[in-house]
């Protein structure tokens, strides 16, 4: 199954101590495809470095960029 998931999740999700986490969990246990925009992406990283710290936002960015199962998409809208 193939998901998007809003900025907002991850922010919250992110937190090992969140109700959410099981979202980043999931996402790498490959329990679902992540369908991600470069857009997105960047929203992405502005946000969590709004909440935490530069490392921590690098090393989830980059394993989105690695994991077999983020599939970047381009999207057009006429």
């Amino acid at each position: 199954m193939k998901v998007v998931v809003d900025t907002n999740i991850f922010i919250s999700a992110l937190s090992r101590f969140s109700d959410d986490h099981w979202v980043v969990e999931a996402l790498l246990d490959e329990k679902f495809d992540l369908a991600i925009s470069t857009e997105i992406f960047l929203e992405y990283e502005e946000k969590l470095l709004e909440r935490y710290n530069p490392t921590t936002v690098h090393f989830f960015m980059k394993l989105l960029e690695k994991s077999p199962n983020v599939h970047f998409v381009n999207v057009f809208f006429q």
